[in-house]
């Protein structure tokens, strides 16, 4: 799904909740290039209004095309202050439940819990974070990541960013910087895979 939100590019994929904030730029023929915050292309629109979406199962891009206007609900449910935590729980137990080593997650639950901004903000962080972890999971750093990573710490900062330091993911969303302002799970994907 694609939607425009006060002029940022939005992309959802079906069956996932993650929103990928893309950043556009002009290409050849009157077209543009969309990329993830990694600077990885995943939609390139002809001048013509032609798309070829660019995935990890199809890396020389598949074409696409509308299907259809109206999107019932594109942003995933919004979490209350007050379920925040069970939230964090919610995703290390699913991911407990796929896969053979335990990740928790670590944040100032009060200061998540004052701000509606902030904590949509810190949700997404987290979601993010649990879906970078699967697709590590799912390759062949699958042992490292359970021998050496256990924890996830979801901070506020100044920008958004994503790092390892001792063996514990730390993800900074910056609330002043808008719905965007948090690192994508592919962007969490590259820093665990360069950890480990």
């Amino acid at each position: 799904m694609i939607a425009v939100d006060r002029e940022q590019m939005k992309l959802r994929f079906i069956g996932s909740d993650e929103i990928f904030y893309l950043t556009s730029e002009p290409a050849a023929l009157g077209g543009r290039v969309l990329k993830y915050d990694t600077g990885e292309v995943v939609l390139q629109v002809a001048g013509w209004g032609g798309l070829t979406l660019y995935t990890d199962a199809s890396p020389g891009g598949i074409p696409a095309e509308r299907a259809d206007d109206e999107v019932d609900t594109f942003d995933p449910p919004a979490v209350a202050a007050k379920d925040i935590r069970n939230f964090a729980l919610k995703l290390t137990q699913e991911l407990a439940l796929e896969y053979p080593f335990g990740v928790g997650i670590a944040a100032d639950w009060d200061e998540i819990a004052q701000s509606d901004t902030a904590r949509s903000l810190a949700v997404d962080a987290m979601r993010n974070a649990t879906y970078a972890v699967r697709m590590l999971a799912e390759g062949p750093d699958r042992e490292a990541l359970s021998e050496r990573f256990h924890l996830i710490r979801v901070t506020a900062g100044s920008a958004p960013e994503a790092r390892m330091r001792d063996g514990v993911l730390m993800i900074t969303y910056a609330a002043e910087g808008g719905a965007s302002a948090r690192p994508s799970s592919r962007a969490i994907a590259r820093v665990l895979a360069e950890a480990f």
